[in-house]
């Protein structure tokens, strides 16, 4: 049986449980998708390559690479390009009202593209496609 002092004496131990403030914790903000744009034959995509190599184990990055057909006229093929991924990428850059597709480019959160040759221009896109409402890019490809 408890005595009466010992319930005294756990009372003010009890009482800061109750009125101590409850915590709840913040979900964690979705990452952003960065969706590289790249050829075998671009000159500039090797350090972009390596840029998004560098931030794709962030937890907040989900790193995508697309290699495009439109660099395959200068002699040789790109072995991983896919005429779709060229589709989705003049699709951005229809909706992102970019003018022409080019290479290296990294469409963030489908709602900012940019030259990604390094982390250092990485870091801004990353930020800009953390936006409200990403645009939705629809192709015969795979969709954003």
């Amino acid at each position: 049986m408890t005595s009466h002092r010992t319930r005294l004496a756990l009372a003010p131990a009890l009482l800061t449980l109750i009125a101590a403030p409850v915590v709840q914790a913040q979900p964690a903000a979705p990452p952003v998708v960065l969706e590289l744009f790249t050829s075998q034959g671009c000159s500039s995509c090797p350090p972009a390559n390596a840029a998004l190599g560098r931030v794709a184990d962030r937890p907040d990055v989900v790193a995508l690479t697309f290699a495009v057909t439109y660099w395959d006229h200068l002699g040789w093929k790109d072995t991983f390009a896919r005429p779709e991924f060229t589709e989705r990428q003049a699709v951005y850059a229809k909706a992102l009202a970019q003018g022409a597709s080019y290479t290296p480019e990294i469409v963030a959160g489908g709602r900012a593209g940019g030259f990604g040759i390094s982390e250092g221009r990485l870091a801004p896109l990353i930020a800009n496609g953390r936006g409200a409402a990403a645009t939705t890019v629809t192709s015969s490809g795979p969709r954003v």
